[in-house]
């Protein structure tokens, strides 16, 4: 009859060569970084809010021609957006909203309620 023991393989110790040479396989290669002039901060990316009172439709665009917003925003939304000045901003009611561009606000006064305006944040001189 067999024992238990018998059952039971020895256990093999492996040498620190072989740990060495496992850990060496399982350690990842470090990974590639973006060299710092590729990376733009946060705090160097222009800053665009904007609070809805009401719906309204919005179309928003960056300086390099990317669409940042689109759509139409519902009553009370706040939408951050973030990205290279200027921006060039369509609003189907530019009378409903209020912005601020770098925590400055931007005077809509001279936009007709209830009309569609189309402007560039900021403004050019």
């Amino acid at each position: 009859m067999t024992t238990a023991a018998e059952l039971v393989p020895e256990q093999i110790q492996p040498t620190p060569e072989q740990i060495t040479e496992l850990l060496e396989q399982l350690t990842p290669e470090p990974e590639q970084t973006a060299a710092a002039e590729d990376i733009i901060p946060i705090a160097e990316a222009d800053q665009l809010e904007m609070r809805f009172s009401e719906n309204c439709w919005v179309d928003v665009t960056d300086a390099d021609g990317n669409r940042v917003a689109y759509g139409t925003k519902q009553a009370g939304y706040i939408m951050q957006l973030s990205g290279k000045a200027p921006f060039v901003v369509t609003l189907g009611n530019p009378s409903v909203v209020s912005i601020t561009f770098n925590q400055q606000a931007v005077d809509m006064s001279a936009l007709a309620a209830g009309r569609v305006a189309k402007f560039t944040i900021p403004e050019s001189e």
